[in-house]
């Protein structure tokens, strides 16, 4: 099993090398595979982002008893900011105008937000639930 600080480690890892894929595809001109790649991508973000929303950021906020922390209310904001650049990405596969600048905008955007929860809520999740594994809170 697996701590939520850890699990959201990793999965930031697994993301940001995803996009890495995506991007070597779309250099090398295979935009089939490399959509095919963003489209588990896109997936995989979209759930991460509902289970940052509905499960992690509250923990945070109960922690710090703050329904309106600073760090979450921030890193929410990036997630809208994650969701248009999806789909700008998703908009660039199809007109084949602008993909490689909106994946490079996509990866940075991700970066600063993964290292941002690292940062913030990392501290915070190891203090709260050093020990509970990541099935532990979703049920």
């Amino acid at each position: 099993m697996v701590n939520v600080v850890t699990w959201l480690a990793r999965d930031s890892r697994r993301l940001e090398a995803l996009l890495e894929v995506i991007d070597r595809y779309v250099a090398s001109g295979d935009l089939t595979t490399a959509r095919d790649a963003f489209t588990h991508f896109d997936q995989r973000l979209r759930a991460r982002i509902r289970i940052e929303e509905e499960v992690v950021f509250p923990m945070a906020e109960k922690a710090v008893q703050d329904p309106r922390f600073g760090a979450t209310a921030r890193m929410k904001r990036e997630h809208l900011v994650l969701l248009d650049l999806l789909a700008a990405v998703e908009e660039g596969f199809s007109s084949r105008q602008g993909l490689q600048a909106d994946l490079q905008e996509l990866r940075a955007a991700a970066r600063v937000h993964f290292r941002a929860e690292h940062e913030a809520l990392g501290p915070i999740l190891a203090a709260i639930h050093p020990d509970t594994a990541v099935e532990q809170l979703f049920t």
